[in-house]
Order: structure tokens, then C-alpha cells, then sequence
């Protein structure tokens, strides 16, 4: 295998990766809960006056639909 189809293979690879990370869905979005629960992996769930706050790992073919709720460096 030459350098460029294994660097393209690696970077394939790396945007099927999941994704750890913590999300705030606005308690307008509660409907992605179950959407959450049933696709992707929780491992917290905080209710605050902002939001529904979830710790979860999301599978690659749902992070372009989750992707616009993730909350840079905040733990739940």
C-alpha cells in the first residue's frame, strides 16, 4: 500500500470514530432523548434550568444531527 492510500485510509478511519462528549439539548429537543438512548451511549443525564445536560458516546451516523448540541470542555 502506498504513503497517500494509507494516510486517506487512517483519516477514513478517523471520521468513523466515535465521539465522547457532553451535550445540552434544550428541553424543545427532548424528543433526540430517546433518539439518544436508543443510538448512542449515555452515561449521565443532568435536568438543569438550560436544558437536558448528557454525557454520551454518539456513533459517527449520528454526530452530523447531534453535532450543533455539544458543549466544548463542560462535565455533566
Amino acid at each position: 500500500m502506498k504513503n497517500s492510500c494509507r494516510v486517506i485510509s487512517c483519516a477514513e478511519s478517523i471520521g468513523r470514530a466515535d465521539h465522547h462528549v457532553t451535550l445540552l439539548l434544550p428541553y424543545a429537543q427532548g424528543a433526540l432523548l430517546e433518539t439518544l438512548h436508543r443510538d448512542c451511549a449515555v452515561l449521565h443525564t443532568d435536568y438543569r434550568d438550560d436544558g437536558i445536560a448528557l454525557e454520551v458516546i454518539i456513533h459517527p451516523e449520528q454526530w452530523p444531527r447531534l453535532e450543533p448540541f455539544v458543549i466544548p470542555d463542560e462535565e455533566v
